[in-house]
């Protein structure tokens, strides 16, 4: 076998060469300063571009909480620790090694570790001193610096005379901020001190004074009151800020009466003592005088009054001064009993066709007077002896009275009310289809009847075009509608309508008698615009069919001012 000779090059003899490699690693900062709560991560980076496959984490001082990962931790102070802790991190790793021109995986080892150091907490109260009267509660707010908001410190409480100054719910974890009230019993001093560990403390000394008045007043001292008027009465002590629960009492309750708070009512003619007493036996008093206020003038809610025989009104008063109103008494009076009557609560019922004068008076004789009319009863009346009506339809009856200046007013009852449903005002409406009988009975016992006839609902094929022209197609049962372009056709089992229009811009179909009585318009209201519908019908031959039919809002068969004076009526109901 023939030996190898090493290749010679530029006079060199050719060799294998052997890398000594440096492992350096890196690291974060290995040295920090927190507060209680507050986190930092540190973290290590394997050398020459190395990858760390796994770590393991630790701290020597169980007051840094570690939370680890491979190549960092979190690391937090949960108490407050003084010197350092020192928290150790060992790895291993993997990293590229090149030899005789090829790469090579190797694994290496390596160890860091850090440094905490802790900021020491600081705690205060606040007021560090405070003076206040016993019974008197004080609030203390309690600061913690260098603890981050979200982490709480245990605290110990500790008071130097518990009898004067308590907290009862003294927190035993405290937050960066926190207030705490509190109770005061006794004089005395009292020196209250929280500790955070460490000694770490803060005091706040409270001095408590007898709350006890040694004097007291009632003001004012002195009062007069109508009776039926009030009076706030205020009680001060010396000295000024001396504290006590008040009983308040009255020597005559029937002249004038007090509540807890001191607030006086005058009740009656006469004098009485109102007294303030303290807890620790203190009184003072204030003497009230109640008077009745003379009256000056009275005056009726009206001059006067027009009722039907039959029908009855309360008149009401008011006097001058206003504040006689507590006290006053009156009494009423009428000059014809046979025409109007009087109660002693001023109610006035008509008897018969006449005028009375209806008096109050005072009880020192001032008076007021109200003339009462009692028109003619009516000799007959009268309603449309028959109706008919389209299911769903409302209709206003309206009475007639012989003579016509006559007056009354009218009680309104059905013979069916599954057909048809009357409002004591005469309003009706269509509820069933059939036959009822719609009766009114004057004051005077006289009635008048209106046969109803309720017939199915019709419906009204109205056609609106763009030139505002209308034109309407009445159908006694629900038609079919064909549109075709500008033509359309409407059929029924008793009527069909072939129609053409341009530019048609609307077409409806609804029911034709679902209007409100009184809405001539149709617009679902009644107002004014449908009188100004009705006096349009009145000066107008071609009128609009569905105005025409709507416009004769009584029923009478006419349009005239009398269905713009039914209209009136409906607006005011």
């Amino acid at each position: 076998m023939k030996r190898k000779r090493p290749i010679i090059v530029s006079g060199l003899r050719r060799c294998t060469l052997l890398l000594l490699i440096v492992l350096t690693s890196h690291l974060s900062a290995s040295a920090v300063n927190l507060m209680i709560g507050e986190q930092h991560t540190f973290s290590v980076t394997a050398p020459n571009g190395g990858n760390v496959t796994s770590g393991s984490w630790y701290s020597d001082n169980a007051a840094v909480t570690v939370l680890a990962n491979t190549s960092s931790c979190t690391v937090s102070p949960n108490a407050y620790f003084s010197g350092t802790a020192t928290i150790h991190g060992n790895f291993t790793y993997n990293y590229q090694v090149k030899e005789n021109g090829k790469y090579t995986t190797k694994r290496g080892t390596f160890s860091e570790s850090f440094t905490v150091t802790c900021a020491k907490p600081s705690v205060s109260l606040s007021p560090s001193t405070k003076t206040v009267n016993a019974g008197k509660e004080v609030d203390l707010t309690v600061s913690i610096s260098n603890v981050m908001s979200s982490q709480s410190l245990f605290a110990t409480w500790s008071y130097s005379d518990m009898d004067v100054a308590y907290i009862p719910s003294a927190p035993n974890h405290l937050y960066s901020s926190e207030t705490v009230t509190v109770k005061t019993y006794k004089a005395g001093t009292c020196t209250i001190t929280v500790d955070i560990g460490n000694g770490i403390t803060a005091s706040s000394k409270i001095t408590v004074k007898d709350a006890n008045p040694t004097g007291m007043s009632v003001y004012p001292s002195t009062a007069s009151l109508a009776i039926g008027e009030t009076r706030q009465l205020s009680c001060s002590f010396t000295p000024s800020d001396a504290t006590s629960d008040i009983t308040w009492s009255t020597s005559a309750s029937s002249v004038a009466t007090v509540n807890s708070s001191g607030l006086v009512t005058a009740k009656g003619e006469g004098t009485a003592t109102i007294t303030a007493k303290s807890a620790n036996g203190l009184s003072s008093s204030c003497e009230v005088t109640v008077y009745k206020p003379v009256v000056t003038s009275i005056k009726l809610s009206q001059s006067t009054m027009t009722l039907p025989v039959g029908d009855s009104q309360k008149l009401t008063y008011t006097v001058t001064p206003a504040n006689a109103l507590y006290s006053v008494s009156v009494s009423w009076s009428t000059n014809n009993n046979s025409v109007a009557t009087v109660s002693g609560l001023g109610l006035v019922t008509a008897i018969a066709p006449g005028t009375a004068r209806i008096t109050v008076k005072t009880e020192n004789g001032r008076t007021d007077q109200c003339v009462v009319t009692v028109p003619a009863v009516p000799k007959s009346i009268s309603l449309p002896s028959d109706l008919t009506l389209s299911l769903h339809q409302q209709y206003q009856l309206t009475c007639s009275v012989s003579p016509s200046n006559a007056m009354t007013s009218f009680t309104w009852s059905s013979s069916d009310t599954e057909i048809v449903s009357v409002t004591e005002d005469g309003l009706l409406t269509a509820l069933g289809v059939g036959e009822a009988v719609v009766t009114a009975t004057s004051n005077n016992g006289l009635t008048a009847t209106c046969h109803v006839t309720v017939t199915p609902p019709k419906y009204e094929l109205v056609v609106l075009t763009k030139d505002s022209q209308k034109t309407v197609f009445d159908f006694a049962e629900k038609p079919k509608i064909t549109i075709n372009g500008t033509r359309f056709s409407v059929a029924s089992t008793v009527k069909s309508v072939e129609y053409e229009a341009k530019n048609i811009r609307k077409v409806t179909l609804e029911d034709a008698y679902l209007i409100k009585a009184g809405d001539v318009n149709g617009d679902r209201a009644v107002d004014v615009a449908d009188i100004a519908t009705v006096i349009t019908v009145m000066a107008s031959v071609g009128a609009d069919p569905v105005s025409a039919r709507s416009a004769d809002v009584n029923g009478d068969g006419t349009v005239d001012v009398a269905d713009i004076a039914t209209i009136i009526t409906i607006m005011a109901q």
